[in-house]
């Protein structure tokens, strides 16, 4: 696979071939194929999988080769436009024609409300919130937020429904747009950072990985 496809197919799975015709590919030679107009001045994706779920795919313009501007490192705005609907096909088949196989794993988020007011956010984006995150995580994963002082708490449980792929930010490091779906909100008390520390929490200062035993603990609350 290319870089595109494997970053959004390596965790998932061919669900089955039957699913592959009902959204509208086809049989040639044992692959199976569609071609999807992208909306874009003249230019189509066709997009290949084999039998085992492994995924290809190229743009073209009509009666034109194959364009190949989409997948540079730097992209202008014609060429971002042509990846954004590129990659929405794809997700697309891949949520009708695929399933999950990597395991959730559980991140914690520190936030400071003295800076950005998350519930604010999450309520002026019906639910959703997009966040700058230095380390990746993939669809699925759950992030529990951190509020630090006055709260100092667990304060937010949400999913992560979609990762772009890394950006240059602040001082050239690189960062992955996140977005969150809230899930669930959580009083000061329900889970206060000297309980969190109790249960094996070592730290709060960045975005990390915690132990699946003090994630059953936070679930649980």
């Amino acid at each position: 696979m290319k870089e595109i496809e494997q970053s959004l197919f390596e965790h998932y799975a061919l669900h089955d071939t039957e699913g592959l015709i009902a959204f509208g590919f086809h049989l040639s030679q044992n692959v199976y194929q569609i071609e999807k107009e992208l909306g874009i001045a003249e230019f189509s994706a066709r997009i290949t999988v084999d039998s085992s779920g492994g995924i290809d795919g190229v743009i073209f313009e009509e009666g034109e080769e194959e364009y190949e501007g989409f997948r540079y490192p730097i992209l202008g705005s014609f060429a971002s436009s042509i990846k954004e609907a590129y990659v929405a096909l794809l997700k697309e088949i891949r949520d009708a024609c695929y399933v999950s196989v990597r395991p959730r794993r559980y991140y914690l988020l520190p936030s400071n409300p003295a800076i950005y007011n998350v519930g604010k956010g999450f309520k002026e984006q019906g639910g959703y919130l997009d966040w700058p995150a230095r380390r990746k995580t993939h669809e699925g994963d759950y992030v529990f937020i951190y509020s630090a002082r006055p709260f100092q708490a667990i304060a937010f449980l949400c999913e992560v429904v979609a990762v772009d792929e890394a950006q240059e930010g602040y001082e050239g490091r690189s960062v992955y747009m996140t977005m969150l779906h809230l899930l669930k909100t959580y009083d000061s008390a329900s889970l206060p950072l000297q309980d969190l520390k109790n249960h094996g929490l070592r730290t709060v200062r960045f975005l990390h990985e915690i132990k699946k035993e003090l994630a059953e603990y936070m679930l649980s609350k």
